[in-house]
């Protein structure tokens, strides 16, 4: 039987680390939603006021998505292109030079 005397810390036995593909990504959703509470202050909060929050920052970042795509399309485009969510068209000449001053700073010539 373990000693529980007072000024003795308890025994902490750790969760065993996730084993496979799925384990992980679940053990990391779980990571990212804990830490998206915690930033958010959303852990204090009724069930009804976290959906209501959660519906609300969904809705901008949609609203950002969407207006970034209609208003900029080509440097939306460009930048889904650049970090590779999107293929460039083959043979196009699309992130030649073009990019290295769009997104990294360099001045046109």
């Amino acid at each position: 039987m373990p000693d529980y005397s007072p000024g003795r810390p308890l025994p902490y036995v750790a969760p065993p680390p996730p084993k496979g593909a799925y384990e992980k990504t679940v053990a990391f959703i779980g990571l990212v939603h804990r830490n998206y509470n915690m930033i958010t202050s959303l852990y204090m909060m009724e069930p009804m006021e976290r959906a209501i929050i959660n519906c609300i920052m969904i809705l901008i970042v949609t609203i950002m998505l969407y207006s970034s795509w209609v208003y900029l399309p080509h440097y939306t485009y460009k930048l889904l292109v650049f970090t590779g969510v999107l293929d460039a068209p083959e043979g196009s000449q699309f992130l030649d030079d073009d990019a290295e001053s769009l997104f990294l700073g360099k001045p046109e010539l």
